[in-house]
């Protein structure tokens, strides 16, 4: 519910900042000396910040190993699917979202509600799956119905 109201609490915060942004300005614009200084650290940190975004532009920077697995799987499986996933696996909401970013896949621990694929973090013995020894992945173990 706190999601909604950053807005107004943005609003709100501005409201009560702007009289003193504005003196602040017009400080600024009468000594020109700091004016231009100011406006030069804040083309710098700008150049800065555009760079370092950059630099970070296509890196996974945590969970790497299950973003790795997701994305592998993801080539396996059609988009929009539902993976059946045990019930120890069911509380990993990074795990579930990240399938839901990349690929739209649900992952469910309701035997009736998956489709042809499960999903562990063990070799598992099933018997209505066989697991996909082509998908090779590092933290999980992905099977397909027979």
């Amino acid at each position: 519910y706190i999601v909604s109201a950053y807005p107004f609490f943005a609003l709100a915060f501005s409201l009560v900042i702007v009289p003193i942004c504005q003196l602040a300005i017009e400080k600024l614009e009468n000594n020109l000396k700091v004016s231009n200084i100011v406006k030069g650290v804040s083309i710098v940190l700008l150049v800065i910040s555009f760079t370092i975004t950059a630099f970070q532009f296509n890196r996974i920077g945590r969970d790497q190993e299950m973003i790795t697995d997701v994305k592998k799987i993801s080539e396996y499986i059609p988009a929009k699917s539902i993976i059946t996933i045990p019930l120890s696996l069911s509380q990993d909401w990074s795990l579930r979202g990240y399938f839901a970013r990349y690929h739209s896949v649900s992952l469910t621990f309701d035997d009736e509600l998956g489709e042809n694929y499960y999903l562990s973090r063990q070799k598992e013995e099933l018997e209505n799956f066989e697991l996909l020894e082509e998908v090779k992945l590092n933290r999980y173990y992905l099977y397909k119905k027979k």
